[in-house]
């Protein structure tokens, strides 16, 4: 099964089964740690989201772009050890 189709303007339309996985998957690859994790992610990709929709960035990018932009929000984040940059110098 392909995870996207192509609707009669050319446009992408995501296979709902698919994303729900996906979403899935990187929910479950987040840790558990105070900042860097899927709540995080998620808020991040809402603030995108909002500022696409009421900040007119809508006409700004196209719908592979604001897919690509919302898809590196959730997972911008994954597998974070929940270090700074500090910690990882010593």
């Amino acid at each position: 099964m392909s995870a996207a189709r192509h609707n009669h303007r050319g446009k992408t339309r995501v296979v709902p089964q698919t994303l729900c996985r996906w979403l899935i998957s990187v929910k479950r690859n987040y840790r558990p740690v105070r900042y860097h994790n899927w709540r995080h992610a998620f808020n991040v990709c809402q603030s995108a989201f909002c500022m696409i929709t009421t900040g007119g960035l809508d006409n700004v990018f196209d719908d592979y772009e604001k897919l690509a932009l919302l898809i590196s929000c959730l997972s911008h984040d994954l597998d974070h050890r929940g270090t700074n940059n500090a910690f990882q110098v010593k």
